[in-house]
Protein backbone atom coordinates (compact mmCIF):
# COMPACT_ATOMS: atom_id res chain seq x y z
CA UNK A 1 0.00 0.00 0.00
CA UNK A 2 1.07 3.25 -1.01
CA UNK A 3 0.26 6.16 1.05
CA UNK A 4 1.68 10.19 1.28
CA UNK A 5 2.28 9.43 5.20
CA UNK A 6 3.72 6.71 4.75
CA UNK A 7 8.09 6.38 3.98
CA UNK A 8 9.60 4.25 1.79
CA UNK A 9 8.05 1.35 -0.24
CA UNK A 10 8.33 -2.35 -0.33
CA UNK A 11 9.92 -3.20 -3.66
CA UNK A 12 7.92 -5.06 -6.15
CA UNK A 13 8.97 -8.88 -6.02
CA UNK A 14 9.72 -9.25 -2.23
CA UNK A 15 8.00 -12.64 -1.06
CA UNK A 16 5.52 -11.96 1.42
CA UNK A 17 6.55 -11.13 5.03
CA UNK A 18 4.88 -14.90 6.14
CA UNK A 19 6.97 -16.29 4.21
CA UNK A 20 10.03 -14.38 4.46
CA UNK A 21 8.96 -15.14 8.41
CA UNK A 22 8.52 -19.04 7.34
CA UNK A 23 4.94 -18.98 8.71
CA UNK A 24 1.94 -20.24 7.43
CA UNK A 25 -1.36 -17.44 7.53
CA UNK A 26 -2.82 -19.82 9.90
CA UNK A 27 0.10 -19.79 12.73
CA UNK A 28 0.27 -16.31 12.16
CA UNK A 29 -3.51 -15.88 12.90
CA UNK A 30 -3.22 -18.68 16.03
CA UNK A 31 -0.23 -16.66 17.57
CA UNK A 32 -1.55 -13.10 17.18
CA UNK A 33 -5.01 -13.73 18.45
CA UNK A 34 -3.12 -15.25 21.69
CA UNK A 35 -1.28 -12.76 22.68
CA UNK A 36 -1.73 -12.21 26.27
CA UNK A 37 -3.76 -15.10 26.35
CA UNK A 38 -1.65 -18.23 25.09
CA UNK A 39 1.30 -15.84 25.00
CA UNK A 40 2.57 -13.17 27.57
CA UNK A 41 6.64 -12.38 27.16
CA UNK A 42 7.76 -13.70 23.68
CA UNK A 43 5.82 -15.20 20.63
CA UNK A 44 7.07 -17.34 18.17
CA UNK A 45 7.70 -21.50 18.08
CA UNK A 46 8.71 -23.95 20.67
CA UNK A 47 12.10 -23.55 20.04
CA UNK A 48 12.49 -20.26 19.87
CA UNK A 49 10.66 -19.48 23.13
CA UNK A 50 12.65 -22.22 24.34
CA UNK A 51 16.08 -20.17 24.08
CA UNK A 52 14.63 -17.15 24.52
CA UNK A 53 13.63 -18.32 28.00
CA UNK A 54 17.40 -19.77 28.11
CA UNK A 55 19.05 -16.25 27.70
CA UNK A 56 16.18 -14.71 30.38
CA UNK A 57 17.89 -17.49 32.81
CA UNK A 58 14.00 -18.99 32.86
CA UNK A 59 13.03 -23.16 32.53
CA UNK A 60 10.13 -21.76 30.87
CA UNK A 61 8.21 -18.96 29.00
CA UNK A 62 4.41 -19.11 28.73
CA UNK A 63 3.33 -20.13 25.12
CA UNK A 64 5.95 -23.06 24.46
CA UNK A 65 3.05 -25.53 25.22
CA UNK A 66 1.13 -23.62 22.81
CA UNK A 67 3.51 -23.42 20.10
CA UNK A 68 4.37 -27.22 20.31
CA UNK A 69 0.06 -27.84 20.26
CA UNK A 70 0.06 -25.44 16.87
CA UNK A 71 3.18 -27.49 15.01
CA UNK A 72 1.67 -31.04 16.07
CA UNK A 73 -1.60 -29.01 14.15
CA UNK A 74 0.40 -27.96 11.14
CA UNK A 75 2.87 -30.97 10.67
Amino acid sequence: LLRADKHGTIVPGTPPILATLGLAERQWHYQVLGIESRYFRAIGCADALIEKAKAMGQCWLKGIGAAQQLKRQTD
